[in-house]
């Protein structure tokens, strides 16, 4: 199976980064990054490590290709902004909203799984 999954029912979004199970749930303010019609285009969590406290997620962020510019969905993780992005199709994103997130996390410490309601509600499980 390819990372990430993304799956989507009604409002919420769940991008899975990799097969680990996850052991625990921390929230996290993201940004999510939308089109002129409200399709989600991307997931930002700006200050990944001061929120999570975590490394960054696992998994290979292209997917296991070799030219990562033609993958999506796909993430990446910058350092020095400590800054995480899922790209999930290849727009601009004329509007973005901040909302709540769900990160799980499994064994390692490593972010396996997020999870965002678009329309900003928070009823994540």
């Amino acid at each position: 199976m390819t990372y990430p999954i993304v799956e989507s029912y009604g409002s919420t979004v769940t991008a899975r980064l990799s097969p680990g199970h996850t052991v625990r749930r921390v929230l996290v303010m993201c940004v999510i990054d939308l089109s002129p019609f409200d399709d989600l285009l991307g997931i930002e969590i700006i200050g990944f490590k001061e929120q999570l406290g975590q490394v960054p997620p696992v998994g290979n962020p292209t997917s296991g290709e070799t030219d990562s510019d033609n993958v999506i969905p796909r993430w990446s993780y910058h350092p020095k902004g400590d800054a995480f992005y899922l790209q999930l199709k290849k727009e601009r994103a004329p509007k973005q909203r901040e909302v709540l997130g769900l990160a799980s996390f499994d064994r390692d410490g490593a972010v396996v799984c997020l999870q965002v309601d678009i329309a900003g509600d928070s009823h994540l499980d």
